[in-house]
């Protein structure tokens, strides 16, 4: 991994921990750091053959000798081998002849030395592009990646000359004296030396605390950069007009919030209550019904009529038929959401049969509706994707509708209405409060509504019936497909003047902060779907 890390013997690399392996001398560039280890084998080879085939002691204590350089003392070795008869040296001449002998021996070796290539103009000296602490007097590699260095005119970097400057002068006194194995090297170059004291006490890298000391945790304690993602008005598996800002940890959730971009403004100005009319039901494209029968009935409140039970069977008929056809549109939004084509095609089907069937229609539909909820029910696949998906934490206030029944809460305002008790209105609840258990909700709601226009009659679509007293103040109540809305509003000479609307969707919009949290990307979306946000009925 460092190929700069060159030894004379078997150990570890200083920087990784890996063990050094042999490597013979001129595989590369950087072979004058070979020659130098391989002199070193060729020195003790043959003082081990001569101390034990000769036994000359006079050798050995030579070899211990601190005063000499350590060419002398390989010419010495060299001189030693070709006279066994030579008791003692003849002085520096000696010597000097022997260094030169074994050089020619040695086919010019250079004992570790690199013939230097030619040179750069005066005063030039080379950095590594990486690395600008490592600094050289001529061209060569760097030793911590490897690179090439390149020329760098004095002066450019005062800073980076300085520091490089400060850290020589420490690490001339850490190698002044300094021997390896009994022999002085205070003549050698140090480079190699030097670079490798440097990166085993300090590697120059900066480390991945230092880099991520700022960043946010995660809930497994890694520290990653958060994305604040955008899905939606347009996404499928989401009604048009919301929008979900999702902060996302790789593919973990941290946080998430959902806002409407199509939202009902309630503070208008003074309108006729017909206009009115049909203008909340025009801004309410999921439920028309559902808020035309909730103006109707507030005015007529406001203006003290009283309910008459024909009129309400009607308006409880088509009530129901938008409740069915609404989770049939839920269904096909949940089919494209999980790339269940076959669920798509078939609930946006049978959606637009009921839109507008009368009883007799809607009766005949039973079966298929009856085949569609039994066999999403017995999809293994399904189940797995939405069981224990989206369970609301425990404590959450103000649920509503079929949010509010799949956790077990019996929360429904067709109970205190009496139309729904005369039909024989029963309700009933699952208890998971997950996205499995807001399905299966559902698919009893569809049922329960085909019961109660079988028993009810044709349905009728919400009129508002003739008034006498066209000022005062009504309020009104209906169970809507997405739970209970209420509507409060103050009429003068047949104008309306103010208007509070109370919806479900309002209050369930602020549910998916506490949905997201700590979910998978993929889990996230689902749970959000399955609350079957209306972003028209959110109320600002």
């Amino acid at each position: 991994m460092h190929p700069e890390v060159v030894e004379d013997e078997p150990g570890s690399c200083p920087k990784c921990g890996m063990d050094l392996v042999a490597r013979e001398a001129g595989g590369d560039s950087d072979a004058g750091e070979h020659d130098e280890n391989r002199g070193h084998e060729h020195h003790e080879h043959h003082h081990d053959h001569k101390h034990e085939s000769e036994g000359h002691d006079h050798h050995h204590a030579h070899h211990n000798d601190h005063g000499q350089s350590h060419e002398r003392h390989h010419g010495h070795h060299q001189n030693h081998k070709h006279a066994h008869d030579h008791e003692q040296h003849q002085g520096d001449d000696d010597h000097e002849h022997a260094h030169c002998h074994e050089h020619e021996d040695h086919q010019g070796q250079d004992h570790g030395h690199q013939q230097e290539p030619a040179q750069e103009p005066s005063g030039t000296e080379y950095i590594c592009p990486m690395h600008p602490e490592v600094v050289r007097s001529e061209p060569g590699r760097c030793p911590k990646c490897g690179m090439d260095l390149e020329p760098h005119k004095p002066g450019e970097d005062e800073s980076v000359k300085e520091d490089v400057s400060e850290h020589d002068h420490e690490h001339h006194h850490d190698h002044s004296g300094h021997d390896h194995d009994g022999h002085d090297h205070s003549d050698h170059d140090h480079d190699h030396d030097h670079d490798h004291d440097h990166d085993h006490d300090s590697s120059g890298f900066m480390s991945m605390v230092e880099v991520t000391k700022d960043l946010p945790r995660s809930a497994d304690g890694l520290a990653m950069d958060w994305l604040e993602v955008p899905f939606g008005p347009c996404f499928p598996g989401l009604p048009g007009g919301l929008k979900l800002t999702l902060t996302l940890d790789g593919d973990g959730v941290t946080e998430g919030q959902a806002t409407s971009l199509v939202a009902m403004n309630t503070s208008s100005e003074e309108v006729a209550v017909e206009t009115f009319i049909e203008r909340l039901a025009a801004a309410m494209p999921l439920a028309p019904v559902s808020y035309r029968l909730l103006a109707c009935r507030a005015i007529e409140q406001a203006a003290g009529l009283e309910p008459d039970p024909a009129v309400e069977r009607g308006r409880a008929a088509a009530l129901e038929r938008e409740r069915i056809a609404s989770h049939l549109g839920w269904l096909a939004q949940l089919g494209r959401q999980l790339s269940f084509v076959w669920l798509t095609r078939r609930a946006a089907a049978l959606q637009l049969e009921t839109q507008r069937a009368d009883r007799e229609q809607l009766v005949a539909l039973r079966p298929a509706l009856q085949s569609l909820i039994a066999r999403l029910e017995h999809t293994p696949l399904l189940i797995a994707r939405l069981k224990g998906i989206g369970a609301l934490p425990h404590g959450s206030q103000d649920l509503r509708g079929t949010v509010a029944r799949a956790s077990g809460r019996t929360e429904d305002a067709r109970q205190a209405d009496a139309m729904y008790r005369e039909l024989g209105f029963e309700m009933r609840a699952e208890s998971a409060g997950d996205a499995w258990a807001r399905l299966r909700q559902r698919h009893v709601e569809i049922m329960t509504s085909l019961d109660l226009v079988e028993v009810a009659g044709d349905p009728e679509l919400p009129k508002l019936r003739a008034i006498d007293n066209p000022s005062g103040t009504g309020e009104a109540t209906v169970e809507t497909p997405r739970g209970r809305a209420t509507l409060r509003l103050t009429q003068e000479r047949g104008q309306v003047v103010s208007v509070e609307l109370d919806s479900a969707c309002s209050q369930h919009i602020g549910l998916v902060a506490d949905l997201v949290e700590g979910q998978e990307l993929g889990d996230a979306l689902v749970a959000v779907g399955s609350l079957d946000l209306s972003p028209w009925e959110v109320t600002s």
